[in-house]
């Protein structure tokens, strides 16, 4: 039997808890956002969140990032 995962996004992340952006993402991702270096399988690090949790401040690729939670809800991830 096969234990379906709830799909995660950044929006999910916990301080510090490091993800990868998943595959297959069906244009999801804004284009500004893919620009700035959100693909698929790239290193996503939640830094921290405002105290209401929007918004989010992200690391991808050594920059940091910050995001509504409108738009950490479309980036899909993978954890290890």
């Amino acid at each position: 039997m096969k234990i379906m995962q709830k799909k995660r996004t950044v929006a999910d992340l916990n301080s510090n808890e490091v993800a990868y952006i998943a595959e297959n993402q069906n244009g999801n991702i804004p284009l500004k956002l893919i620009q700035m270096g959100c693909v698929s399988n790239t290193k996503v690090v939640l830094k921290m969140k405002a105290p209401s949790s929007d918004p989010v401040c992200i690391q991808i690729g050594g920059n940091d990032i910050a995001l509504r939670i409108a738009e950490a809800k479309k980036i899909d991830i993978t954890t290890l």
